[in-house]
Parts: structure tokens; C-alpha cells; sequence
């Protein structure tokens, strides 16, 4: 059977016959690539960033969920394949699974026929042809049973023989002990064979999903109606990324680091400085993670800059170089401040500091991937307390320890006007394409989540700007207040003549139509910390307290 990029519903076999393979990969593999839930869920999992997940429901139906490693770019799109599926999907089991990471694919079987939401052309591939080419057509499956589980054919037609009869039997729920301990006894005389397959389990997992005589399938009960589900417009990296950023600022530089001295690298940056203020103080702000710089000045004249800008990115590169130390590493924050009295430097390693302010929206996602390939390399020559977000064994679902009291990063409260500024560039990218239509919408925010859901003529959706989530982000950080927080979700209501309105919820519990791992409530705790009395009963059960 041949695949398109991105899939088709087409591409997939009848439910049954998708089954029944994907059944028998799950009741005979000695291994934990294909597997059998409790519920009947048969998944695949290449324990590698790719997996599936098949999900019998009521009434003869399916859905089939997953994501590719190397085709999940729409993801971070904001592209939703679940956006428009019929009510009677297992929304509660869906949710579920995606809480860890949504799904790039999702296609369902009606009864009769597979189909899938419209792509759009950010769809490239959604990873079909990838993930369900074992299970094509019966040659697939048979090359999967007698190679990838340690079967080759090769002179010996016994392997390929013994899968034809499997595949057969697993299509008329004929599986029965007899094969069973056939399929076993072959597999244990095969060179690399490694266990991990008896015959009561084998037969057992066959008959809970339907392949032996007088079974039948399970399934899960049927949805009554699809959820409002939220535009995800950031989540896994942006997690990721505040996560490290969290980490940092509660950790102190490790001690016994011996100080930079004087070098003709620092005098080039100092020199610099001091001519891009003439007659006033300036203060110089570098982030080495993201290669992010900053400058301020106060004096009689406002900063005109002369140079290019590439010129202080060289000098703060040159100096970074310069003071690379081969035990301890580089620094990660840089503040420079120079006056008519002289210069100050302070150099932060290992945390970030108090005097380097966040950007308004946390940490970026792009600093964090940086870090990695700016620190990985250091590694070996130091060990920073904070290591361990930069390892991928770690990024998994391990929280962060405590709750602390202070806001996590530099609260930057709104400037004067920056309110209505921000306000109107949200109001006009929920508005685009509505055709002066009226729009009404909402946004949720938590940890690395930013959803966004809107209509237009009170009904048909529209899909808001992936840029409203940095005004969006900076609203919430800014309009935060120590002890109360800030709030979780934003509606907006833009009339046809393009007047518009805002209401902010600080106390409900943010809705994006899925679930939200309780990682993203713990982190943002860490961010916008409350007071007891102000923490909502249902963030405390998410916070564990």
C-alpha cells in the first residue's frame, strides 16, 4: 500500500485489517516497542521521539494518534489535528494522552471509512508513511514478525510460513494456544533471540484485543462532544526553556572561580562604552546563552549609536574568548558599567544573576537551545549545579523542587501606556482576517502554554497570528502583583468598527480543551507565586499541596 506525504485517509487500511496487525505485533513482540493497554489502546513507541497510539471505541469506530520525531515541524505551528474531529472521539482519553506533548497526527474510523481534519499548507508530513508502514498490508507485517522481531527469513521458509499463518489467524480471531507456543518455540531457537515473551501473555494480551476464538475487541466509550480546543502557539520548547531559566536564578555561583584581570579585550569593550556615552554613564548588558546585549545610558544627550551593531556583539565576543578559563568555563551574564570614575564588571557563571532583568517574557526558548550547544562543550571541565536541565536524560517530567514566595526572574511592572499599547496589538491580530467582521476570543497562559481560541460572525474560526503570544506574555508578566498573581485567561471582543474590550481571569482554572501536565502549574507557580489565601483550591491539588 503506498503512502502520501502528509497522509491520506486513504493511505490506511479498513479498521479491521489495521487491527488485527497491529494486535498481533502487540501480543507476539518480545520487546516494548508495540504494546496493549488495560483499555485495549495497542501502542508503538520507538522509545526515541516516534509513536502511535490505536484506540478502539464504540460502535465499531477507532482513532489512531502519534507523532514522528522528524515530522512534527506543524507542531510548533500551532496546527492542531484534532481541531474540528467529531464529538464522538474519546475526548477524556485524548486528553490524557496529549498532556505530556499534543499529537501530530490524528485520523478516526467512522465505521465504515478513515478520514482526518483538512491540512493546511504548514502540514509538510505528518508522519504516517513512517509510523504505519509495518502495518501497510500483510507483507509489511510479515517482514516485521519474521525480520525486526529476530526472525530472518533468509534459506529458511519456516519464519515467513509461520508468519503468513499468524497473520491469517489474527484477521478470524483464531490465535490460539497451539501457535502461540509454535511462534515461541521458533523464536527461541533463532540466534538473538533475548526473551521477554512467555506463552500465558502472549495469549492472554491476544485475547483481550480480540485475536482468539470467542473474543472480541475492547473499546472505549464514545464522546458526546468535542471540546473548545485552544491554538497552541507554544508548549514543549517554551517549557523547556522556562525551566532552565528557573533554575538558574535560584542557583549561586559555585566558589573558588579566580576573577578575570585586566586585558586589552576589556579595554576594547570599556573604550567602546565610554565613547557611546559621552559626558554620562552607561551600562552594558550581555546574555551569553542567546548572545543577547543591551544598552542603557543616562547623560546630558540621548545615546546616538554610531557604530554598527555588530561592533559590541565582536567586542563582547572577544572578551568572552579572553576570559575562557580551560577548568572553569566561560561566564554566562556580562554587566559593564562605565562612568566618568572609572568601570564596573560583573561577571555571573553559574546562575543568573539579580542584576541582569528578564526580557518581560522569561526566558527564551531560543537561549535554552543555545545553551546547549554554548555549554555542552565546557561540561567536562565543569559541573554547574544547574547541569542537569541542559541533559536530555533530565528534561523529562521531573518538576521543579518547592514552591518559592519571590517571582521567579525580574518583575517588570507595565510602563505607562504600555497596557493599551499591548491591548491594541492583540485586539488587531485576533481581529486579522475576520473580513471587519466581529470577533470574539480568548487566551490562556500557563507555564509554556499560550492557547488561543477565536470566532468570527460568532462562528466561524478563525486562526490568530502566532506573534500575539509575546504582547500576550508580556501583558500577564507585567499586570502580575505580589500576593494575588496574575491572571490565566484574557478574553477580547473586537466590534466591527474595530473598538474593542478586555476582561482578565485571575482565579479559574485555564482551559486549552486538553490537559496540561501538572509540571506547566507548578513552574508557573514559580513564576507568579501567590499568597496562600489567594491560591484557587483546584491550583493547590495541582501544586500537590
Amino acid at each position: 500500500m503506498a503512502f502520501h506525504r502528509p497522509g491520506r485517509a486513504g493511505d490506511l487500511p479498513p479498521l479491521p485489517d489495521l487491527w488485527a496487525r497491529a494486535a498481533l505485533l502487540a501480543a507476539l513482540s518480545p520487546g516494548t516497542r508495540y504494546t496493549a493497554d488495560e483499555d485495549g489502546v495497542i501502542r508503538f513507541d520507538d522509545h526515541g521521539g516516534s509513536r502511535w497510539e490505536l484506540v478502539p471505541v464504540a460502535g465499531g469506530r477507532a482513532v489512531l494518534t502519534g507523532t514522528e520525531r522528524s515530522c512534527d515541524e506543524h507542531l510548533y505551528m500551532g496546527v492542531d489535528p484534532l481541531d474540528g474531529a467529531p464529538g464522538w472521539l474519546p475526548w477524556a482519553w485524548l486528553a490524557d494522552n496529549e498532556a505530556e506533548r499534543p499529537p501530530g497526527l490524528a485520523y478516526w474510523w467512522d465505521g465504515a471509512v478513515w478520514d482526518r481534519v483538512a491540512y493546511d499548507d504548514r502540514v509538510e508530513d505528518d508522519g504516517l508513511s513512517r509510523l504505519l508502514g509495518d502495518l501497510a498490508d500483510d507483507a509489511a507485517v510479515r517482514a516485521r514478525i519474521a525480520a525486526g522481531l529476530g526472525l530472518p527469513a533468509g534459506p529458511d521458509p519456516e519464519p515467513d510460513a509461520l508468519a503468513a499463518d499468524l497473520s491469517a489467524r489474527a484477521r478470524t480471531a483464531g490465535i490460539t494456544g497451539d501457535v502461540v507456543e509454535r511462534a515461541l518455540a521458533l523464536y527461541a531457537r533463532r540466534p538473538g533471540y533475548r526473551g521477554g515473551l512467555d506463552a500465558p501473555t502472549a495469549l492472554s494480551t491476544a485475547a483481550r484485543l480480540g485475536l482468539t476464538p470467542g473474543s472480541t475487541p475492547p473499546a472505549l466509550p464514545a464522546g458526546s462532544a468535542a471540546p473548545v480546543r485552544t491554538r497552541l502557539l507554544e508548549d514543549y520548547e517554551a517549557m523547556v526553556s522556562l525551566r532552565l531559566g528557573d533554575d538558574l536564578r535560584r542557583r549561586a555561583e559555585i566558589p573558588g572561580r579566580p576573577v578575570p584581570g585586566p586585558s586589552p579585550a576589556l579595554d576594547a569593550l570599556v573604550a567602546w562604552t565610554r565613547a557611546n556615552a559621552p559626558g554620562g554613564t552607561a551600562v552594558l548588558l550581555h546574555e551569553r546563552i542567546g548572545r543577547n546585549w543591551g544598552f542603557a545610558v543616562s547623560g546630558p544627550e540621548p545615546l546616538a549609536r554610531r557604530s554598527p551593531l555588530t561592533e559590541p556583539m565582536t567586542l563582547l565576543n572577544a572578551l568572552y574568548e579572553a576570559e575562557l578559563h580551560p577548568e572553569h568555563g566561560g561566564w554566562c551574564f556580562l554587566r559593564l558599567e562605565v562612568g566618568p570614575a572609572g568601570a564596573c564588571v560583573l561577571r555571573a557563571y553559574d546562575h543568573w544573576p539579580s542584576w541582569f532583568p528578564a526580557d518581560g517574557r522569561g526566558w527564551e526558548p531560543a537561549s535554552a537551545q543555545a545553551a546547549g550547544s554554548t555549554f555542552l562543550r565546557d561540561l567536562e571541565r565543569r559541573a554547574p549545579a544547574w547541569r542537569h536541565p541542559l541533559d536530555e536524560r533530565h528534561r523529562g517530567n521531573d518538576l521543579p523542587d518547592g514552591l518559592e514566595t519571590a517571582p521567579g526572574g525580574a518583575w517588570i511592572p507595565l510602563a505607562p501606556g504600555e497596557r493599551e499599547t499591548l491591548e491594541a496589538q492583540v485586539a488587531a491580530a485576533f481581529a486579522e482576517g475576520a473580513a471587519g467582521a466581529g470577533v470574539r476570543g480568548f487566551a490562556v497562559l500557563l507555564g509554556g502554554r499560550v492557547g488561543v481560541h477565536a470566532v468570527a460572525g460568532g462562528a466561524r474560526r478563525l486562526t490568530v497570528p502566532a506573534r500575539v503570544s509575546a504582547p500576550l506574555a508580556r501583558l500577564r508578566r507585567g499586570m502580575y502583583e505580589p500576593g494575588t498573581g496574575t491572571w490565566f485567561r484574557a478574553d477580547v471582543t473586537v466590534e466591527p468598527d474595530g473598538a474593542y474590550t478586555f476582561s482578565y481571569d485571575r482565579d479559574s482554572e485555564p482551559g486549552f480543551g486538553r490537559r496540561t501536565h501538572d509540571g506547566h502549574y507548578v513552574l508557573d507557580f514559580r513564576c507568579f507565586p501567590r499568597a496562600p489565601e489567594h491560591i484557587p483550591d483546584w491550583w493547590r491539588r495541582r501544586l500537590g499541596s
